[in-house]
């Protein structure tokens, strides 16, 4: 593996309300010289007393504008961008905005808790089936959806 950048546009607030879109920009920049393939992690974190707070993206905190053309959630944590990434080039934003959804009659219960939305980025060499053995542990094709849907895509734009 060898690093590709994590683009993330996003300015900490000291108080964020429910409802409320709030703008972070996350994408990924290939920093190095060869061709990469790229996955992005993104989770909610939250603290409250100094310890881990459970918080689930999709039921408490939404993505918005999520691109769903260009990047595909793999469902075992990861978003897969279903292209090459140039040397140099930036991918399309995997979304442009948060919104943190708590139901009214559990509003109570995050008070005094601190969010944050963690992003991290992996990439890999565009060879051969490299990418298989390095984010699924096997040279072997993915057989369950989505996996075998980005699998499929990728496969067909690796480089021998």
């Amino acid at each position: 593996m060898f690093n590709v950048a994590l683009v993330d546009d996003f300015v900490q607030l000291d108080e964020v309300s429910t409802d409320t879109e709030i703008n972070k920009v996350v994408a990924a920049k290939n920093t190095e010289s060869l061709d990469a393939f790229v996955r992005l992690m993104v989770f909610p974190a939250a603290i409250r007393d100094g310890e881990p707070f459970e918080v689930q993206l999709d039921n408490q905190v939404q993505l918005i504008g999520l691109d769903t053309t260009k990047w595909k959630d793999g469902k075992d944590g990861y978003y897969y961008y279903l292209d090459k990434l140039a040397p140099g080039e930036t991918s399309t934003n995997l979304f442009e905005k948060v919104k943190l959804v708590i139901p009214d009659d559990q509003k109570e219960n995050y008070k005094d808790v601190s969010f944050d939305i963690v992003a991290k980025t992996e990439a890999i060499h565009t060879k051969k089936f490299d990418y298989r053995l390095s984010w699924w542990g096997s040279d072997d094709p993915q057989t369950a959806e989505p996996l075998r849907t980005v699998d499929e895509i990728l496969a067909e734009k690796r480089e021998e």
